[in-house]
């Protein structure tokens, strides 16, 4: 059913909670959110921040997980380039081990694939990409048990540069990478136990990146589910991320790039 919902929206590490009653929404006061000026970097690298409000509660109730709720935790952004961007010296992508990422959802949030987030951001920016948008949810099991995931994509001018780009060289780097096709997709994935956390792919010029990862509660808790050996999300649930985020990670871009375009961006 699309009412009676509770679900937790978070925007620019935020948390707003939103409580739907029957088809009524009452929301708690809005928080304050970052000036776009926080948000942009060296000469304005980064333009302003959005917030598109994705309905992953769908997404998180069709997830083969025992016993999922309707609560969620929801983090989310969306920022197109900005004037300016510089490429900066990279340091060359190594092989490496790349383990399940794992820590408070806070912190979690700021960082992506080891980096600080907005720095890798500036990165793609500099090298063709012209908008990123990332989804961090959590969702709850009935027993208590809880799961997160982090959905992310980055459109670019040209397929030739969607093929360069550093984030699926950073996933092809590590160690246990794999190349597989799973649902007619190419992709990079690193696996614990039988279950992937970390799965990197290119559909025309746009990048995805979808991770399964640990977060932890204040009491220190970690996210696990019953489901499968590892506590992670099963393979057939990142399957199916897979394929709710491709359509809605270019249609989220593709707006942010007219929006950009019509502002002057």
């Amino acid at each position: 059913m699309a009412c009676n919902r509770l679900w937790r929206s978070a925007s620019a590490a935020v948390l707003a909670s939103i409580a739907l009653a029957g088809c009524t929404a009452t929301t708690t006061p809005e928080p304050e959110q970052p000036s776009n000026s926080a948000r942009s970097g060296p000469e304005n690298c980064l333009g302003p921040v959005s917030y598109p409000e994705l309905r992953v509660w769908d997404l998180n109730e069709s997830l083969p997980v025992r016993d999922v709720g309707i609560e969620h935790t929801q983090w989310e952004v969306a920022i197109p380039r900005g004037e300016g961007c510089v490429d900066v010296p990279q340091v060359q992508v190594r092989s490496q081990p790349c383990p399940v990422v794992k820590g408070p959802g806070d912190e979690i949030a700021e960082i992506l694939l080891g980096s600080p987030r907005d720095g890798v951001t500036r990165s793609e920016f500099a090298r063709g990409s012209v908008g990123t948008v990332t989804e961090l949810v959590t969702g709850y099991a009935s027993g208590g048990e809880w799961f997160t995931y982090r959905m992310s994509a980055w459109r670019y001018e040209s397929e030739a540069l969607a093929a360069e780009s550093r984030i699926l060289a950073m996933v092809a780097a590590c160690v246990d990478s794999v190349d597989e096709e799973v649902r007619g997709v190419p992709r990079a994935a690193v696996y614990e136990g039988d279950e992937p956390h970390r799965v990197a792919f290119r559909v025309d010029e746009t990048v995805y990146l979808i991770e399964s990862l640990r977060t932890l509660d204040d009491g220190g808790a970690e996210a696990q589910i019953v489901d499968t050996a590892s506590g992670l999300l099963p393979a057939s649930a990142i399957g199916e991320i897979q394929d709710w985020w491709i359509p809605r990670g270019a249609e989220v871009l593709a707006e942010l790039d007219t929006t950009a375009a019509a502002s002057g961006a």
